[in-house]
């Protein structure tokens, strides 16, 4: 089983300020990486595959009167991968299947046998995702400013342009790209000393989804400078991806004939709606050194993008009889109901006890199959209902700092992954601060899962202990 990783990354950040109102923002980043890529429900099979990712970030900053703002920012990014895996001659796979020699020179007469126009010598049968080019260029410019003293606004525009190539992304080994565009605005208002009002709207477009609109209104009622309660109701849309909306994932062999078919997109594959509604409390006691939020929500999708079985039927002739193919399609709902809560507590400068909690239940369908007989499946247990952690930190005298943070998590049947059993994590450091000439720097002593052994997300990720020293320099 491979499933180990290996990564080098490079990352920079310059700022530069010519003036007072202006301020340049640049970050730039390279990262090759060698890691395990599979199936979570067959570890075994896991095989290496190599990315290389590249990044730059371009923020211009400027400050207009009167407290208004402008930005522009231009980002780039490119994803290269690679996963050959030879799985061996088409003969001694054959041979291996059926139980009974096939030569290399009796390959053509055994697919010929399948259908007589195909015209396949014996080779080696490569799958994998092969190659994979995915690149991204975006441009978007936002404008702040304050219309009067108690209304205040945020416009803007962007632009997106997505390309992607690979064979086994789409079927074909050309590209396949996607221009989308934006236009959002915000608008908050100060009604008076107990009432904050927001709302902003955004409309999208690109010819997967054509038009569509996000918007979201909010109101914020202030007791007093301590005490707020809060409600917001959100309706979204979400396009889907060139992936989610083109997709062709099988293996061919010779271009001629189907060996395995994994997933393809359905002909249409619409956007997701959301609506949620949410009613939260803060409260913000500083003399106490206490603050509390709590959040109740509920959030429901329709048209939810999933998958279903299907025959493989592509138009071309299948080793397999029975073939069936992952469809990707808005066939899926699901509600969310639960609670979010945060208490944060510091009584002095060097003492903090952060404490939270979640609690989430999810009612869910698909579709998981229309024929030879409808099925309908759910969601229901593909994330911990419950979750919980405590973190307690003290920073001593002499530059000595210490933290314990606990972490509780119910069971799970994680989608894309395996079954896990609850579990609880204990992490713990011990840290120096020092100082040299002109120089700060922390030297710590980390532990992680400082306890039994656990499974996370998928029957091959176990977290063992861990013990490291951290040095840290700033210059």
């Amino acid at each position: 089983m491979k499933d180990g990783k290996e990564m080098l990354a490079l990352n920079l950040r310059a700022m530069y300020t010519p003036n007072i109102t202006d301020t340049f923002d640049l970050q730039a980043g390279y990262t090759h990486n060698n890691s395990g890529w599979g199936d979570a429900d067959r570890p075994a099979e896991y095989a290496d595959v190599q990315f290389k990712n590249q990044y730059q970030s371009l923020k211009w900053n400027r400050d207009l009167v009167n407290g208004d703002g402008l930005q522009i920012h231009l980002y780039h990014n490119r994803i290269e991968g690679e996963n050959f895996i030879n799985q061996g001659l088409v003969s001694n796979l054959l041979s291996e299947e059926l139980g009974f020699t096939i030569t290399p020179e009796q390959v053509p007469g055994f697919f010929q046998m399948i259908d007589p126009s195909l015209d396949i010598e014996d080779q080696h049968y490569i799958v994998g995702f092969q190659g994979i080019d995915s690149e991204r260029y975006d441009v978007e410019l936002e404008h702040r400013l304050h219309l009067t003293p108690d209304l205040r606004a945020t416009w803007g525009a962007g632009l997106r342009y997505d390309n992607i190539s690979g064979k086994t992304v789409f079927g074909h080994s050309g590209d396949e790209s996607l221009t989308s565009r934006r236009l959002f605005g915000h608008l908050e208002w100060e009604a008076s000393s107990h009432w904050t009002l927001n709302g902003g709207l955004m409309i999208e477009n690109n010819v997967l989804v054509d038009t569509i609109a996000s918007g979201r209104v909010g109101a914020n009622y202030h007791i007093n400078p301590s005490h707020t309660l809060r409600i917001g109701y959100a309706i979204g849309r979400r396009s889907p991806s060139l992936g989610e909306a083109r997709e062709l994932n099988v293996d061919i062999l010779a271009d001629q004939i189907l060996v395995q078919a994994i997933r393809k997109s359905a002909e249409s594959v619409e956007e997701e709606r959301l609506k949620s509604l949410e009613l939260g409390y803060l409260a913000q006691l500083p003399t106490q050194g206490l603050t509390f939020d709590v959040r109740l929500f509920r959030e429901s999708v329709k048209d939810g993008i999933d998958t279903y079985q299907a025959p493989a039927d592509l138009g071309i002739p299948s080793l397999g009889l029975d073939e069936t193919i992952s469809v990707r399609d808005n066939n899926s709902r699901w509600v969310t109901r639960g609670t979010e809560l945060q208490l944060r507590y510091q009584p002095t400068e060097r003492t903090l006890i952060n404490a939270h909690y979640s609690y989430r239940d999810v009612d869910s369908f698909y579709i998981s199959r229309y024929e030879p007989y409808f099925q309908i499946k759910d969601h229901d247990e593909r994330a911990p209902q419950h979750a919980a952690g405590l973190l307690l930190f003290q920073r001593f005298a002499a530059g000595w700092s210490s933290g314990i943070n606990i972490y509780h998590m119910t069971a799970a049947d994680w989608r894309d992954g395996n079954p896990v059993e609850q579990f609880v994590r204990v992490d713990a450091h011990l840290g120096y601060d020092f100082t040299v000439g002109s120089s700060t720097g922390n030297l710590s002593l980390i532990g992680q899962n400082l306890g039994s052994d656990y499974m996370e997300h998928a029957q091959n990720n176990i977290f063992e202990t861990r013990l490291f020293l951290r040095l840290v320099l700033n210059f």
